[in-house]
């Protein structure tokens, strides 16, 4: 098989599984992507296909995207937000689940996919679902990034984005703990200049604009 067969053949077996949950399918450069529109902004699962032909290396993970994070943050970034795929805030690999972080799925036949496939949808009604019901709010999130910085957290296990995100959070939900979290989440990073320069850009913005202004450039109430 080649890249586009594989591709084409992960997405249709894939699609009756999802359809009948309310997702889309899509594939591109990099994959196939099933995704699902919610109050809080999108859920979905995502994966990732590398090609070693004649065998083809697969890994997948779930996401949880606020649009009320994804806006603001690509406003400050000026990045154009159409380039960017997917609006995700916190996700779960299934290596991650695994606890084998290189984990990947081997793909050389039709055999190889089913298992891919099948081993998926099991994961998808026994965490998946789970995972996408557990964090359909912005106070949600909020307990789950801000509750305890110093505490690294699965679902965004990177500190400076981690930071970024539960602050546009904390600052829309008038978290009275704002002050202490830029503090903290500075004081983190202080020891990794790169990363705190780009912190150090979105909370001076964050704490130069009201709760209303930041809601105005998300076009959305908090959900």
């Amino acid at each position: 098989m080649n890249y586009k067969e594989v591709q084409q053949l992960l997405k249709s077996k894939c699609d009756p599984f999802f359809k009948s949950y309310g997702f889309k399918g899509k594939s591109d450069s990099e994959g196939v992507e099933f995704v699902k529109r919610t109050e809080l902004g999108a859920v979905g699962i995502v994966y990732g296909i590398t090609d070693y032909n004649p065998e083809y290396q697969v890994g997948f993970r779930i996401f949880i995207g606020s649009n009320v994070c994804y806006r603001i943050f690509h406003h400050i970034s000026k990045t154009e937000s159409k380039y960017i795929k997917i609006p995700s805030t916190i996700s779960l690999s299934y290596a991650e689940y695994t606890g084998e972080i290189n984990h990947r799925f081997v793909v050389r036949n039709e055999e190889d996919m089913n298992y891919l496939v099948t081993t998926c949808t099991h994961f998808m009604e026994k965490v998946g679902f789970k995972f996408f019901e557990s964090y359909t709010t912005l106070e949600s999130l909020d307990k789950l990034l801000n509750s305890d910085p110093h505490t690294p957290v699965i679902y965004n296990d990177d500190i400076t984005y981690r930071a970024i995100d539960g602050l546009i959070i904390a600052k829309v939900l008038n978290n009275p703990k704002f002050d202490y979290l830029v503090n903290t989440y500075r004081d983190i990073q202080k020891n990794s200049p790169p990363h705190l320069r780009i912190y150090e850009r979105y909370v001076a913005f964050l704490q130069e604009h009201s709760r209303e202004e930041l809601l105005e450039i998300a076009n959305t109430s908090p959900k």
